[in-house]
């Protein structure tokens, strides 16, 4: 199974890519960054990023609550991303 769930900008030259795929036999959430190459052609994987068992997602999005309920404590507020045109429909969140 590979799937693209969604990607966004890290920084001028490099996106963050979260994918589900298959790797022998084990189904893996890929969060990755891709760099873009300065001919415009696709963006590029890097060895940067974390492919972990999908049975770890709900473990990894408590994380995330818990990193952002910090910041908060924190009185930091991260700013929200503008909705990008590449995401599919319906993983905005």
């Amino acid at each position: 199974m590979e799937k693209f769930i969604a990607k966004f900008e890290k920084n001028v030259s490099e996106e963050v890519w979260v994918q589900l795929r298959e790797f022998r036999g084990h189904q893996l959430l890929d969060v990755r960054v891709h760099f873009r190459p300065d001919d415009g052609s696709e963006a590029r994987p890097t060895k940067k990023g974390i492919s972990l068992s999908v049975n770890l997602i709900p473990k990894v999005l408590e994380a995330m609550q818990e990193a952002l309920q910090a910041l908060k404590d924190a009185g930091i507020e991260p700013e929200p991303s503008e909705p990008d045109a590449s995401t599919p429909a319906g993983t905005d969140s």
